[in-house]
């Protein structure tokens, strides 16, 4: 009976763990992605600057965010000994995942493009310029590498250590997601819009969930699927989002 009750104290113990990482790594995000890069930033730089250096610069700070949160991942992740490979860094897929992966992102780059012709906001998907440049390659590396790591390989792995259901382990991840993109709308306060944010990004962040988990849990087909359409988007999605939430 004792070995037995040690036995349910470890398991108990490993669940607290994960579920603490999972809280930990989401408030990391929350206080980089969602305030100072969704909130702080975008409303200092757009109110001395125009629109298009306002959302590069943003874009720059998300990168910057980015590059603190996979250091404190990878160090979390040797002081385990574990690795990115862990995670499902190069790990073989699927084709069927990558086909899945460049079909959803082309049809995200459609709607942010249809979405910024509504708004009357620049998008020229063939300019070829420094500002371009920097503010696609600092939101590829943002979010088509740390967010994918951290979002579906971290949380998602940590709750299947666990074994947590696959459909669990798609929703939370999802909905941890959904709650630093949407943070702007919880401060503001902006209810509506707030639930709106969430029930849109939680879908979004189900589908980049749902192509890890049909890719053998790969994070290859994720971060294709999430850095080619920030390489295509940037800074024009931002751009629409300072010019409709911030200014």
């Amino acid at each position: 009976m004792a070995n037995l009750n040690e036995v349910y104290a470890m398991i108990s113990k490993s669940r607290l763990l994960a579920w603490r990482n999972i809280g930990v790594l989401t408030l990391m995000f929350c206080l980089f992605y969602g305030l100072l890069n969704l909130c702080l930033l975008p409303t200092y730089f757009s109110s001395r600057m125009g629109l298009r250096l306002a959302a590069t610069l943003t874009a720059v700070g998300f990168g910057l965010s980015g590059l603190i949160i996979i250091c404190g991942i990878l160090i979390w992740l040797r002081r385990t000994n574990r690795s990115l490979k862990d995670l499902g860094w190069g790990k073989p897929t699927r084709p069927v995942a990558i086909v899945v992966a460049v079909v959803y992102a082309i049809a995200m780059v459609g709607m942010i493009y249809m979405n910024n012709r509504r708004l009357g906001v620049e998008f020229n998907l063939w300019e070829m310029s420094l500002v371009r440049l920097v503010g696609a390659l600092a939101t590829v590396f943002a979010g088509g590498f740390v967010e994918e790591i951290a979002m579906r390989g971290v949380i998602m792995t940590e709750l299947s250590r666990i074994r947590v259901k696959t459909w669990l382990q798609i929703l939370v991840s999802s909905l941890c997601f959904a709650i630093y993109h949407n943070l702007k709308f919880l401060i503001d306060p902006d209810p509506v819009t707030f639930a709106v944010g969430m029930v849109l990004c939680t879908f979004m962040g189900s589908i980049f969930a749902g192509i890890y988990v049909l890719g053998r849990r790969s994070l290859t087909p994720c971060i294709i699927c999430h850095s080619l359409a920030n390489l295509l988007v940037e800074p024009y999605h931002l751009m629409a989002y300072i010019a409709v939430v911030i200014q």
